[in-house]
């Protein structure tokens, strides 16, 4: 995956960093050969145009999420979408409560604080596993129609 498309066209310095949930390897591409090959190759460049477009959308996605909804709303929104169909309403956390908190825009206490709240929303958690005992009242907490 190419990270930092619109820093290489722009010629800015990179000023991201990564945190993952699982152990992935990175490359590195010189900018002068990334911007080259755009130049070059349409596959390429139609390939980082798609990457810039999705990362934008997520960007702008988890902003208005950040933005809109609350804490509660968000944990709760992430249950929902970690819940696989047909499943016994458990959701394992597969990474790091750390990443989690991280990837919802809290901090790992506040994340802690929120579990347990979700109690009083029909959700059980103990340790890395979260038991959904009352599916609308986690649905409700979440602010999700459904």
């Amino acid at each position: 995956m190419v990270f930092e498309v619109a820093t290489a066209i722009h010629n800015h310095p990179t000023v991201v960093a990564i945190v993952t949930r699982e152990h992935c390897e990175t490359i590195a591409i010189e900018t002068s050969a990334f911007l080259q090959a755009l130049q070059d190759d349409q596959a390429v460049c139609h390939a980082a145009l798609v990457h810039a477009s999705r990362v934008s959308m997520l960007m702008i996605d988890r902003l208005l999420d950040h933005k809109l909804r609350t804490a509660e709303e968000r944990l709760g929104q992430w249950i929902l979408s970690a819940m696989k169909p047909n499943d016994s309403f458990t959701v394992q956390i597969d990474f790091s409560k750390r990443s989690l908190a991280l990837e919802l825009g809290m901090s790992p206490a506040n994340l802690s604080r929120l579990f347990n709240v979700l109690r009083e929303h029909g959700v059980e958690v103990t340790g890395k596993t979260m038991k959904i005992i009352d599916l609308a009242k986690l649905r409700a907490l979440a602010g999700d129609l459904n």
